[in-house]
């Protein structure tokens, strides 16, 4: 990863992480993760968090984001959705895992 492309990741943690604060995790991938974005691109993002809300309505916890980047594809699961979608071996999943740069990780609980 070239130094550009980690200093634009850097400054995204940034300003992603006051919006992160009920996240455990946030992913990037995609065009930003990958260090190809151009002034056309999305936001990739995927941030896993606990919620009891139903799944479209778990962007309200996350509103702020939307502020960070022109355009945003967003995408929140639970822990238990994701790492069952992992267990599954669902290709969206493993190509986040491979390509996915984590922007947000809270501290482990205990």
């Amino acid at each position: 990863m070239s130094r550009a492309i980690i200093q634009d990741l850097d400054t995204l943690k940034q300003r992603l992480a006051p919006h992160l604060r009920r996240a455990r995790k946030a992913v990037v991938f995609g065009s930003v993760a990958r260090g190809e974005a151009d002034e056309w691109s999305d936001l990739d993002l995927v941030i896993i968090a606990d919620s009891t809300r139903p799944f479209l309505e778990r962007y309200r916890d996350f509103e702020g984001i939307y502020e960070v980047w022109r355009r945003l594809d967003l995408l929140i699961y639970t822990p238990e959705e994701f790492e069952q979608m992992r267990a599954e071996r669902r290709a969206f999943i493993e190509h986040i895992l491979q390509e996915g740069v984590i922007v947000h990780e809270a501290p482990a609980e205990g």
